[in-house]
């Protein structure tokens, strides 16, 4: 169970930091609760604004395939296909 929330907080801190705003308008609240006002803030102006902004989102799959192929590289062997939309 720990080793599960410190995953999720990871995601949080490493990757939703990101794409949170860009989504939702705002930081993950586990950040805002953690950091606290540490933390910046967006006014709801700001949020509106960046809110749906985002250029791109990454979609990831599993590549069942990808380590039965005889050349392989970085890609091949994460197992996972990165489609940009």
């Amino acid at each position: 169970m720990a080793a599960e929330a410190a995953t999720l907080r990871s995601y949080d801190f490493y990757l939703d930091w990101f794409t949170s705003p860009l989504i939702f308008g705002d930081y993950p609240v586990t950040m805002k609760r953690r950091v606290g006002s540490r933390m910046p803030t967006f006014t709801i102006q700001q949020s509106k604004q960046v809110k749906g902004a985002m250029e791109f989102i990454v979609s990831v799959k599993d590549w069942l395939d990808a380590l039965a192929r005889d050349l392989r590289d970085f890609n091949i062997d994460s197992g996972a296909q990165i489609e940009f939309k």
